[in-house]
């Protein structure tokens, strides 16, 4: 198959994404499933819980951070203009309504 064959189907779970402004972290792609948004300061903790698992940091090539630590990696992702880092939520274990430029946690 070629790739223009694929991307149809891939479409159809896309339901929206949209640039506010154009600005870094305020791009988002929902889905009829998942949500992906901007990896924000609101996600560092979750995140940090989930890099204690010794499988998850063998999988990912990573070394266990402090949360200080994450907190320090997550600002110089967000500063360097050429990283883009995404997080890819449940919709059914988000809190609250989705709305657009927010941060979205799950519970």
């Amino acid at each position: 198959m070629e790739a223009s064959e694929a991307a149809p189907a891939a479409a159809d779970t896309v339901m929206e994404a949209e640039d506010v402004s154009g600005g870094k972290g305020e791009w988002y792609v929902l889905g009829e499933r998942a949500l992906m948004v901007p990896y924000t300061r609101e996600h560092v903790p979750r995140y940090h819980d989930w890099m204690q698992d010794p499988a998850l940091l063998e999988a990912t090539a990573s070394e266990p951070l402090s949360l200080s630590q994450e907190f320090e990696v997550h600002r110089s992702w967000t500063l360097d203009p050429l990283k883009h880092t995404f997080i890819v939520l449940d919709k059914e274990l988000i809190e609250g309504e989705f709305v657009p430029g927010n941060p979205h946690i799950e519970d």
